[in-house]
């Protein structure tokens, strides 16, 4: 992948219960058909980039992160 080709870049935060947050606005990135080329975070945001980046072909990553406890609910 080019440096010109690169159009998103999502940053995961650390923190315990944000990583909640992070799981939230990945699935409105994704509802939207916003898709993402870099996936990084730190600390729970490292942990839900590589879920997302292990599942970008489906995006369907609710599947991968409830064994963990996280749950992503429609609004």
């Amino acid at each position: 992948m080019s440096s010109d080709s690169i159009q998103n870049v999502l940053i995961l935060q650390g923190g315990g219960s944000l990583g909640a947050f992070g799981c939230g606005v990945f699935k409105a990135l994704t509802n939207n058909n916003i898709k993402t080329d870099i996936v990084a975070g730190t600390s729970i945001g490292g942990l839900n980039a590589t879920i997302i980046a292990g599942s970008k072909g489906d995006h369907q990553t609710s599947g991968h992160i409830a064994p963990l406890g996280w749950r992503i609910e429609d609004q």
